[in-house]
């Protein structure tokens, strides 16, 4: 794959095909887009444009929403100073790709910018939270506050002066991996 010299390859996610590629900015911006539009180029290509960046912007997550589930899924949005929530899919509406897309989160100096921004389908499992200066926070996903599109969130997590938001990841509930029944 060629890429330009500032450029760097951080996602590769597997599709089906027929899904909806989401992509979210540092600065708030989102934009939901068919799978389908993505034409397929060669192995040498650079790919094409999937959300059209402001200056100063830059693509901070990427998922893929599945189309073979028939859940909407929630997006979880984290901020760098510990602001975060969890948005209805429903909200982005499908789009083009290589639009400037729709805004995700109120970016302002006091909820810093987009760390990332997770897919998550059920109520299931935490999700992790790491900081700058290795704090590492865990907090189940159903504890966090389902707000709107254009919202700072609600603080999940509280950061030393001079530290911020490195990190975000969900931990799936796993079932019994061993099969072990619990007694009564």
């Amino acid at each position: 794959m060629r890429l330009e010299p500032s450029d760097e390859l951080k996602w590769v996610h597997r599709t089906t095909g027929e899904d909806n590629i989401f992509q979210a900015t540092a600065k708030g911006q989102a934009i939901s887009y068919l799978e389908e539009e993505v034409r397929p180029v060669g192995r040498s290509a650079g790919g094409v444009r999937g959300i059209n960046l402001r200056v100063g912007d830059e693509v901070v997550s990427m998922d893929v929403i599945r189309a073979d589930i028939s859940m909407q899924p929630d997006l979880l949005n984290v901020l760098e100073n510990g602001f975060g929530k969890r948005t209805n899919f429903d909200y982005f509406r499908t789009q083009h790709r290589s639009g400037l897309g729709l805004k995700c989160a109120n970016v302002t100096p006091r909820t810093g910018d987009v760390v990332g921004v997770e897919v998550v389908y059920d109520d299931t499992g935490d999700a992790l939270l790491i900081s700058k200066q290795g704090v590492v926070i865990r907090t189940p996903v159903k504890q966090i506050r389902k707000l709107g599109r254009d919202t700072q969130g609600v603080t999940l997590m509280r950061l030393d002066k001079g530290d911020a938001v490195a990190s975000i990841a969900i931990l799936e509930q796993e079932s019994d991996p061993l099969n072990i029944e619990s007694s009564p």
